[in-house]
């Protein structure tokens, strides 16, 4: 859009009927595309050499950008301040007269079809539709943004086929490999919920390797996996500068972060302070896919549970292990033919999505259609991902109850009599009868009648998934609790 100037009367005022520095920047920038996002962050498409790039207005590097565009015109660097009264300028012409426009990064949807940004230095993308992917330029209306440390994606090539990753994957089971690929596949969903992938194992299992791979497959960059941040605000910074979200060597997670992890993959809204001020709030909006690894249990809290795919990974036999940079080099060359395979299965998804129905929608149904309508893509016989993630998911809902000290003494009380009633002051006495001496003592039991209460009721849906039902109700006595095996 072209910025409006100030008037010659304003200009002989201020300047004498001189150009100042910061206008000569300002008519720089008059050919950028100026707008916001729908957080209100001032933006602008700089068009330079046939390529375009989309850039924060108060970035380095879009300030780096006018500089550069200064030298190139006056032969001297322009004064700091009048870099940063432009900059300030443009940015409430941004936020303030230009339009608001979409920002996506890697993955962009546009009706029946989707774009997967190549982020070379041709600007190229993959289009995606419903008769198969092409290598084309991104459409105008389509802007992706380009994050630190995001590295480009190899051009896809046809003639794969997704059995070429099984020989990278280290696990045991087929069900393992079906929701390795049903991941990879839904991240390609622009749309729909993002499952959690994680990975435990003891070390020697290629946990971190096998995070690198799948990164690597969707969304390269050079910090490929990290450690889990510290808090929910360094977590939003992380998710607004990548598109997928991979993290290292977990030793559990805290309550806080697990609650933001699992609605980062389904879709969350954070408002936070903006930077030095105390009234203004800037919100961020998220639907990404995570991989998490471990040597420990990390899924254990229901909503995370509920948002995952938890695979246990073999330790890798002695005479199986190869030289890491021989793996990786063979993986290069194999990972054009295996995202053209991806991609296949999208198009795949695209066709088959409308007409795709389930008997019963699983949680993360968005997830579950979007995967199923690919499966024709791999020849899997139809209902094997829906299978293999129902399995995992019994599997997974019966590990985090191990060692969980709340249902140890529930399963003694129930093994005793098939069903309980009662007050929940009574329950607390009664369930401690089938605690040891040592657990009592060690601070694991909750101390109160209600802090077992509260353990209960965040329990009752994964109890429920093992067969054992608690219930809350009211008759003349006053309120009760129930407990009974279904």
């Amino acid at each position: 859009m072209s910025i409006r100037r100030p008037s010659a009367e304003v200009l002989r005022i201020l300047t004498g009927n001189k150009e100042t520095k910061a206008d000569i920047l300002l008519s720089l920038a008059s050919g950028w595309d100026l707008f916001h996002d729908s957080t209100g962050v001032g933006y602008c498409t700089v068009r330079r050499g046939g390529q375009e790039e989309t850039l924060p207005i108060d970035s380095e590097r879009f300030k780096q950008y006018l500089i550069d565009a200064y030298l190139r015109l006056q032969g001297s660097v322009p004064p700091v301040s009048a870099v940063t009264q432009v900059m300030e300028t443009l940015s409430a012409v941004a936020c303030v007269s230009s339009v608001e426009r979409p920002l996506y990064r890697r993955v962009a949807g546009d009706g029946d079809r989707l774009y997967v940004d190549l982020a070379d230095n041709t600007g190229a993308a993959v289009e995606v539709t419903r008769e198969g992917w092409r290598i084309t330029g991104c459409p105008g209306h389509i802007r992706f943004i380009r994050t630190p440390g995001m590295k480009p994606l190899p051009r896809p090539l046809e003639g794969g086929t997704v059995e070429i990753l099984h020989r990278f994957l280290n696990v045991e089971s087929n069900d393992a490999r079906i929701l390795i690929i049903a991941w990879l596949v839904g991240a390609l969903n622009p749309t729909g919920a993002k499952p959690i992938l994680v990975l435990q194992g003891e070390q020697g299992t290629g946990k971190s390797t096998l995070t690198r791979m799948v990164r690597e497959l969707i969304d390269p960059n050079e910090a490929s996996i990290r450690s889990l941040p510290e808090s929910q605000r360094d977590l939003v910074i992380a998710a607004t500068n990548a598109y997928v979200l991979a993290f290292d060597n977990l030793s559990g997670i805290r309550p806080s972060l697990s609650d933001a992890l699992a609605r980062i993959s389904t879709g969350a809204a954070y408002a936070t302070r903006r930077l030095y001020t105390d009234r203004d709030e800037v919100l961020f909006r998220f639907r990404q896919p995570i991989v998490c690894n471990g040597i420990d249990a990390i899924a254990t809290r229901q909503d995370f549970l509920d948002r995952s795919i938890v695979l246990r990974l073999p330790v890798i036999h002695p005479t199986r292990r190869r030289n890491e940079a021989t793996l990786w080099e063979e993986f290069r060359l194999q990972q054009p033919y295996i995202l053209g395979a991806i991609l296949s299965a999208a198009s795949a998804a695209l066709r088959n999505l409308p007409n795709t129905r389930l008997s019963s929608l699983p949680r993360m149904a968005d997830f579950a259609l979007w995967v199923t309508a690919a499966e024709p893509a791999f020849g899997w016989t139809r209902g094997s991902f829906l299978k293999a993630l129902e399995r995992n998911r019994l599997r997974a809902v019966k590990d985090s109850l191990e060692g969980n000290v709340i249902y140890e003494a529930l399963c003694g009380l129930l093994d005793a009599q098939p069903s309980w009633t009662g007050r929940v002051t009574d329950l607390f006495i009664e369930l401690r009868r089938y605690v040891p001496p040592e657990v009592l003592r060690g601070g694991s039991w909750p101390a109160q009648p209600n802090k077992l209460s509260a353990e209960l009721n965040r329990l009752a849906p994964t109890l429920r998934e093992v067969g054992i039902q608690y219930q809350h109700f009211r008759d003349r006595r006053g309120a009760r609790v129930r407990l009974s095996r279904l």
